[in-house]
This record gives structure tokens, sequence and C-alpha cells, in this order.
């Protein structure tokens, strides 16, 4: 399942495109990936401080599909059909010895909206502030229809 910036995996939480560079949260702390292939070691939960989300965001409702859409358009008025690859932004993981971590993950096309991104950080936050919380990442299906459930309560409300 995928909303927003986050997809769940057979291993965890994936935040950003789960087919490129991602952050993978698992019970036992962060993992950043290109696809399925570690690129560092696990940096323990109890290690992190805190994580920014410097995801590329819209505000357009449904940045991706509008834009799939545009890029359709653009290919058949032009004749040519160009390679789309996702966009990289940077998810900022600092340490409680005071490193910091810029991770480079690449965004789906469009980005994303506006209140997913603010709802992931919410998410986020949640997980490094709560240990108890940080259990829940092993049913990442539930954890990610959990988060899409507020993403589109607070559409319906806004």
């Amino acid at each position: 399942m995928r909303c927003g910036p986050l997809t769940a995996t057979t291993s965890g939480v994936a935040v950003a495109a789960v087919e490129g560079l991602h952050l993978l949260l698992t019970p036992d702390g962060l993992v950043h990936r290109r696809g399925s292939t570690p690129l560092a070691d696990t940096v323990p939960w109890e290690e992190t401080s805190r994580i920014e989300l410097g995801l590329r965001v819209s505000r357009l409702p449904f940045p991706g599909a509008l834009a799939t859409v545009g890029y359709a358009l653009l290919a058949l008025v032009s004749q040519q059909v160009d390679d789309v690859r996702h966009g990289e932004s940077t998810i900022v993981v600092a340490g409680t010895d005071g490193t910091r971590r810029d991770l480079p993950v690449n965004h789906a096309v469009g980005g994303y909206g506006r209140r997913a991104v603010a709802l992931a950080g919410v998410l986020l936050d949640r997980l490094v502030a709560e240990p108890a919380q940080r259990g829940q990442l092993a049913e990442p299906e539930r954890v990610v229809q959990g988060y899409a459930d507020a993403v589109r309560r607070r559409r319906a409300s806004a």
C-alpha cells in the first residue's frame, strides 16, 4: 500500500519512492536504501533525535496523477517521449550525538501533497519521541493504512 510519501513494504515503511533512494523505517531503526539494497548500516531509533522531510510538496491534491497526465499530454503534442524519472530530495536524520545525516531520496513524479508530507512528519516525530510506537512498524500495512485514513480525514475537513 502506498499513500503520499509512505509505502508499506515487507521490511517496514518506506519514506519516498521505494523503487529508488528512500528511508526505510523498521522497529529497530532507519535504513537508507536504493530499492531493496541497504546503502548504510541501520541507525537505531535510540540514536535519532529528529527526522526532517525535505520532500517536494505541491498545493495540488494529487500531484503525481496530474504530473503524469501533464507529461502524457506533452508527449502527445510534441511527439517525443522523454524518460520521466523521480526527482531527488533530502531527508535529514539528526543524531542524539549532534551528527547530521543528509540522505538523498527520490520523490514521486510531481512530488507529494502538502498535507500528506506534513502528516508524515507528525508520524516521524511520534516515532522518534515515543519508543512504544515503533513496534507498530512490524505491521507496515497497518501503519500506512492509518496514515492514509488520517490524510483523507484532513482532506475532507479542509
